[in-house]
């Protein structure tokens, strides 16, 4: 069996492709070892692409607030956001 799900890094759906065919494969032929390598060899480039690493360093390098827990402060009524408060520059 042979799956094609290349594309350059310009091609923003390519992987998309890759997502739909290991789950029809898991679908298809649930207890193959060959459908488990294709996963982990799709998977690995799904995370590892240029575009991932690309946004990684985009999110590092941002001066935004970041929460890493959702704060119940942030819920409460007297805790009023706008977009006038977040700083644009």
């Amino acid at each position: 069996m042979r799956v094609y799900a290349g594309g350059s890094s310009e091609d923003k759906g390519s992987y998309n492709c890759a997502i739909y065919v290991m789950k029809w494969l898991e679908i298809i032929q649930p207890e193959n070892d060959e459908v488990d390598h294709y996963r982990v060899e799709y998977a690995s480039r799904i995370l590892f692409n240029e575009m991932n690493q690309d946004k990684t360093e985009a999110i590092r390098g941002s001066d935004a607030i970041r929460l890493y827990k959702p704060s119940s402060l942030l819920l409460s009524p007297y805790c009023q956001i706008d977009s006038n408060d977040i700083d644009t520059d």
